[in-house]
């Protein structure tokens, strides 16, 4: 069952003056005003003697039919607003107590910030740190600037050790095939096993320059490549090729070697055996084509999966490993900085948690109360701003009524302002905006 939660409740004479403030009304209309602004602009028309004009540019007509009314109805809400501030007096402090924490829980924030900002600084102060996620963000916007030019995608990057067990893996299948023809052949399984070893690894080198160049044979023998550096990567895919033939070519000839040798030994022992000649027919350039189609397949799936696991640009994937070698060393670093403003922010949590639970006996009376405030400090500014606006609209409605009826029947009526006449038609010219607080000298 949920808990029930008292509905706050406003103090009765507060909320009497509350409403009694909110009900007063102004008026929607002039009409209640023009009856008095048409006898009194009558009157002042027919003056003989020039009418005196205040500093604001009003006569003692103006005052009386058009600034006094509206002072009275101000005056009026003023009244009923001075019965509300006594009413609410009593219960400011409980407002100012919600307030003071808002406000503090506004300075636990800021001060937050604050330390937050000087652990930062603290840590980019340190030169290790500074230089850390200097060469960090220079490296990861050469990264970003590279990827936005290979169309955004992410460089590939195989891992080196999986790329060399496979590599291992070509190398040993080069051992499979051909040791025992290397063995046959020296009959020394040193050397054998040498001449084995030089074969895989000639065979692995080559099938990993070869896949790795046709992958990226535009960044290597490209028109914008230097033709120094184009010429270097030329000599290199030749010497390898060289090399990898050299290879071929040594184990097509022992195999060659091997394979003529037993069919001769396999000759001589079948024509002693039966006293005569017995023809043994072994084909060897079938073992040998044979054997050589089965060298080239291993270095056809080493050139596979080197030119799979390379990226089409070299650069592209040593820039990725850069900066996740830079990001390597940044980022322990980072996060002792995140680690000190992840306990700073969780202590500052705590006590702001506190901070809302003491408020929160404080916000079931304080709360409503701060609304009343705020809504009279609403409605006092729009009041203002009304009557300002309704007695300039008077203002001007009766000098435009007495201008016309002077023009009628007094047209060479006068007007004083600080000693200065102005004609009928000077007068009509002027511009006049009311304000009550400029008017009473009231602080704004």
């Amino acid at each position: 069952m949920a808990e029930y939660t008292p509905k706050p409740r406003i103090p009765e004479p507060v909320q009497t003056a509350f409403d009694a403030l909110m009900a007063s009304a102004w008026p929607s209309t002039d009409a209640s005003f023009r009856a008095r602004i048409d006898d009194t602009a009558e009157r002042e028309s027919q003056s003989k003697n020039p009418l005196r004009l205040n500093e604001f540019g009003l006569t003692s007509g103006m005052l009386s039919a058009c600034v006094d009314p509206v002072a009275e109805l101000r005056d009026r809400f003023f009244q009923l607003k001075g019965a509300f501030d006594t009413a609410i007096h009593p219960q400011l402090p409980k407002i100012q107590a919600l307030q003071n924490i808002d406000r503090e829980i506004a300075e636990k924030q800021q001060e937050s910030e604050q330390a937050q900002a000087r652990i930062t600084e603290k840590y980019e102060s340190q030169s290790n740190y500074a230089d850390a996620e200097k060469n960090f963000v220079k490296v990861k916007e050469e990264y970003e600037a590279m990827r936005r030019a290979e169309g955004q995608r992410e460089a590939k990057d195989f891992p080196l050790w999986a790329y060399a067990v496979l590599m291992l893996g070509v190398g040993a299948a080069e051992w499979m095939v051909n040791y025992e023809t290397f063995l046959n052949f020296t009959e020394i399984p040193l050397m054998a096993a040498g001449a084995t070893i030089l074969v895989a690894l000639a065979v692995a080198v080559a099938a990993h320059y070869h896949g790795a160049m046709l992958k990226g044979h535009h960044h290597f023998f490209g028109d914008f490549v230097e033709l120094a550096k184009r010429s270097r990567n030329v000599r290199v895919l030749v010497i390898v090729t060289t090399v990898l033939l050299f290879a071929f070519g040594g184990v097509g000839g022992a195999r060659y070697l091997w394979v003529t040798s037993l069919a001769s030994q396999m000759a001589s022992v079948g024509s002693g055996a039966l006293g005569g000649d017995v023809g043994v027919n072994i084909n060897t350039g079938q073992v040998v084509t044979v054997s050589m189609v089965i060298n080239l397949f291993v270095w056809f799936v080493g050139a596979a999966i080197a030119y799979a696991v390379h990226d089409e640009n070299p650069n592209f994937t040593e820039k990725l490993r850069e900066l996740k070698k830079a990001k390597k060393i940044f980022e322990p670093l980072r996060r002792k900085v995140d680690t000190e403003i992840f306990q700073l922010r969780s202590k500052l949590e705590n006590e702001i948690k506190d901070l809302k639970n003491s408020a929160h006996a404080h916000e079931m009376e304080g709360k409503p109360l701060a609304d009343l405030l705020a809504t009279v400090a609403e409605k006092t500014n729009r009041i203002e701003s009304d009557a300002d606006r309704l007695a300039t609209r008077l203002i001007r409605t009766y000098r435009s009524a007495l201008g016309d009826l002077a023009a009628v029947e007094n047209p060479g009526l006068q007007f004083n302002k600080g000693g200065q006449l102005m004609d009928l038609e000077a007068f009509r010219q002027e511009s006049v905006e009311f304000s009550f607080r400029n008017q009473l000298g009231e602080a704004a």
